[in-house]
């Protein structure tokens, strides 16, 4: 577990090192890119148009709050949980009131040259053309104070004066300006307000701010606000959006209070009529029965049966009312009918008492309960009427303007804009930079194979060359070239002397040398892997399996083989493929049709046992792993494989592939061979910021004279 433990800890410290490194070699790009998300978001503050958000905050008080007659007739329950705050949200931006808001400030009308706007004020405007049209296109030629209208014919539609109200069939219109000496022309485009109603439904922005008792509540505050860069229009649309919603509300209030009206009176007609007969009544009874004597029961008797009587019509005037406003069956509607038939129930209780009475009695009871009830409703009724004319002729609805239209603040552009721009591209760019280290930056520095999670030996790093092409480069006096095909033939011994691969350290030890992708110098290094094991002494065959490209035989001045002479090979003809005192070379083969078949026959490995026996070392030369599946085979035959990575050329991704292909055979690589490596012109830029040893071991190892002076020492 501790070991396991430790191994998560080196790979998330080798994982950060990565993500530090591919900043630091992509930091160009990094600052480039983030600075394009400043400079974007600068211009954008700069560029745009500054818009603000303007407010207005209404009131809504309950109508319990103000003076309301209905409220001691109890004829405001048809009236209560539906009329919520919600609603009236619903009822400000009512499509009545948005085409009322556009025509009244003529939101609709725009001037095509805006410099018009300045000394041209229009107060009514109103195309009344009964046709689906989305926008006209009008004339106005003014001269002096008159005016003609045109249309987009220039064909003339009315006349008028300077201030002067016009009417047609189609078209009314006042408008304002200054008096013109000469003539001028204006052009103005006309929308259709309905094609506007959604545009300005959905700018307005109407918020209910909540009730301090329950969701229910008919009390509580509204929000009007809405976004533009034109403060003026803005504060006029909220405050005029205002005025149309509060004077809507006051007429409803006013026609409700109307409709009460109308009622009463019907019932005072008829009531009026109805209580003085009554009094007449009474008064003839009373002449008629001077002598009758009126106790304290028959008194408790009328009193109890007129209550009985008044609260009996107060329900009737409630069904009244319900029947305007409910179906039959309900709630509301159903319990009214219940507290009548109780009251009757009472009522009918009452009457039996009175029967017990004398006649005369209750004769008496009957016109004195008839009336006083009467004069009861009567009054009551033409109290209410006085009270609803009050409110008709003063009514100022439940809601009030607590702010008129002000600037809120502003919206856009802001300052943080240019920040969240600019940490934006940095993100990305970050983003890009490690998409682009995994699988497109090539590899810089050996260290960065172990720094990728690539933990396989690096056998050598092999230094630039002009030309490692040519022949000669063996013979110069590159000394720190020499140097490292030295280090890495050593470390190929090293491996050898503690490998279990053979079965005798003396015995023939086959190589294979391949690379990701074709150009990254595997042919390169196994020639001079090849050329230096023989300078030492040992036999050594070149084996070029490379058989579509392969281009040993060039740099040997030699030629391609046949099939027919491969197949003749023998020891005692080997000379024949001899390049120098111990190097021999056996080109590719040409004109195979299936080079697979060829690598798995019997034949060229009975071939390769024959040349076991003389040779110390077969250097195999193979297609790049990527491309070629003869490689993957090739290697399941060898005593080492080695894998070559060169210098920005090969990806880590490339590796990291090639080394998956291999292990899907069962085998691995036994070593990396760096190739071609250049110190970068960064180095001491981008390298000493990393601050790792590993980079600078492998940076200055292999190339520097110092490495070898130590050691000889």
């Amino acid at each position: 577990m501790k070991e396991n433990s430790d191994n998560y800890s080196k790979l998330d410290e080798i994982n950060i090192g990565r993500y530090f490194r591919l900043f630091l070699l992509q930091s160009k790009m990094i600052i480039a890119i983030t600075l394009v998300g400043f400079i974007f978001g600068l211009t954008l503050y700069l560029t745009s148009t500054k818009t603000y958000q303007i407010s207005s905050l209404l009131q809504v008080q309950s109508p319990q709050q103000s003076f309301d007659p209905r409220q001691s007739l109890s004829l405001d329950f048809f009236n209560a949980p539906e009329t919520n705050l919600d609603n009236l949200v619903k009822l400000y931006s009512s499509r009545s009131n948005i085409l009322d808001l556009i025509s009244a400030l003529n939101l609709n009308i725009k001037f095509v040259n805006p410099d018009d706007k300045e000394f041209l004020e229009i107060n009514t405007f109103l195309f009344k053309k009964n046709e689906n049209y989305l926008q006209q296109i009008f004339h106005l030629r003014l001269q002096n104070n008159s005016f003609i209208l045109l249309d987009n014919q220039k064909n003339t539609l009315l006349e008028g004066m300077n201030g002067e109200y016009i009417e047609n069939d189609d078209i009314e219109i006042q408008l304002n300006f200054p008096s013109f000496n000469s003539e001028k022309l204006i052009e103005i485009t006309y929308r259709n307000p309905a094609d506007l109603y959604g545009l300005y439904r959905n700018k307005l922005r109407i918020n209910n701010l909540g009730s301090q008792r329950n969701y229910w509540s008919q009390e509580g505050l509204i929000e009007v606000s809405l976004v533009t860069d034109d403060t003026l229009e803005g504060k006029s649309i909220i405050n005029l959006a205002n005025e149309i919603f509060i004077k809507d509300n006051i007429e409803v209030e006013t026609e409700k209070a109307r409709a009460s009206m109308l009622f009463i009176d019907t019932q005072l007609d008829g009531l009026e009529e109805i209580l003085n007969l009554r009094k007449s009544d009474l008064k003839n009874f009373k002449q008629e029965n001077k002598s009758l004597n009126v106790n304290l029961e028959v008194q408790s008797i009328i009193e109890l049966i007129s209550e009985i009587e008044r609260e009996i019509n107060l329900v009737d005037l409630k069904i009244s009312q319900a029947e305007i406003n409910f179906t039959k069956d309900n709630p509301l509607y159903l319990n009214l009918k219940t507290q009548k038939e109780a009251l009757e129930l009472q009522k009918n209780n009452i009457e039996q008492k009175i029967k017990e009475l004398p006649k005369a009695q209750q004769e008496y009871v009957d016109l004195f309960t008839n009336l006083e009830v009467s004069e009861e409703l009567y009054a009551e009724l033409v109290s209410r009427r006085l009270n609803f004319s009050l409110m008709e002729a003063s009514s100022i609805g439940n809601i009030r303007i607590v702010d008129q239209a002000f600037v809120k603040g502003l919206v856009g552009p802001r300052l943080t804009n240019i920040f969240i721009m600019t940490i934006a591209a940095f993100i990305l760019a970050v983003v890009i930079a490690i998409f682009r280290g995994y699988f497109f930056i090539k590899i810089s520095n050996p260290a960065e194979l172990k720094d990728s999670g690539i933990q396989d030996k690096i056998i050598g790093v092999i230094p630039h060359l002009e030309n490692f092409d040519s022949f000669e480069s063996f013979d110069s006096e590159d000394i720190k070239f020499k140097q490292a095909i030295e280090t890495s033939i050593l470390n190929i011994e090293t491996i050898f002397s503690a490998s279990e691969n053979i079965e005798k350290n003396d015995g023939c030890k086959k190589i294979v040398l391949s690379g990701p992708t074709p150009d990254n110098g595997k042919s390169f290094i196994s020639r001079s892997i090849s050329i230096g094991l023989s300078e030492i002494g040992h036999k050594v065959l070149l084996l070029d399996a490379d058989l579509k490209r392969g281009m040993q035989h060039k740099f040997f001045n030699k030629k391609p083989i046949d099939m027919e002479t491969f197949q003749n090979i023998s020891l005692d003809q080997i000379d024949n493929f001899k390049v120098n005192n111990n190097l021999y070379l056996l080109p590719r083969l040409k004109k195979l049709k299936n080079t697979f078949e060829h690598l798995y026959s019997d034949q060229f490995l009975n071939k390769v046992k024959d040349f076991e026996v003389f040779f110390d070392y077969i250097i195999i030369d193979t297609a790049p792993i990527l491309s070629v599946s003869d490689t993957g085979l090739l290697m399941t035959y060898s005593d080492l494989n080695i894998l070559t990575a060169r210098h920005e050329v090969n990806k880590i991704n490339e590796i990291n592939q090639s080394k998956q292909v291999i292990e899907q055979l069962g085998r691995s690589f036994d070593g990396i061979i760096y190739n071609d490596y250049s110190r970068p012109k960064s180095y001491y830029g981008y390298y000493d910021l990393y601050g790792d040893y590993a980079y600078r071991y492998y940076a200055e190892r292999y190339l520097y004279d110092d490495y070898y002076e130590a050691k000889d020492d």
